[in-house]
């Protein structure tokens, strides 16, 4: 480990996700993908609710898993920074505790419940409109 002023790679990731922090380089472009990902996986689904082409279905099929992946990836490091965040979110306690905050939770609600239609038979449309949610608290 290196020594002196050099922040470990979590802790630079923590600065990049915490408001509290203020990096304001790497904080506004990566809000700014979120904000344009959050509209591509909103119109998404909008678009997906219409009888379309079977062509463009299988393209917002490959968009809503790239949005999927990308909001997947972004939550888990949410996750795992939060202890660099707040000291109360340390350990699994604390990362579980972390996932019942407003915003951790809206993360987690938003995300999550796709993985959760292969262990509970209900329609993937119901785990999409959990989806949009993260719009309107972000």
């Amino acid at each position: 480990m290196k020594e002196g002023n050099d922040e470990s790679f979590k802790m630079k990731l923590a600065r990049v996700f915490d408001d509290n922090l203020h990096t304001r380089k790497w904080h506004n472009i990566v809000d700014w993908l979120i904000i344009v990902m959050i509209l591509v996986s909103t119109t998404e689904i909008f678009l997906s609710t219409f009888d379309l082409d079977p062509e463009l279905r299988k393209i917002l099929k490959w968009v809503d898993i790239g949005t999927l992946i990308f909001f997947t990836i972004e939550v888990s490091l949410r996750i795992w920074v939060a202890p660099c965040i707040n000291p109360a979110f340390k350990g699994w306690k604390g990362r579980l505790k972390y996932c019942f905050t407003f915003y951790g939770a809206i993360d987690v609600l938003s995300t999550f419940p796709f993985y959760l239609q292969w262990i509970f038979p209900l329609p993937v449309a119901a785990f999409k409109l959990l989806r949009t949610a993260r719009a309107d608290f972000r």
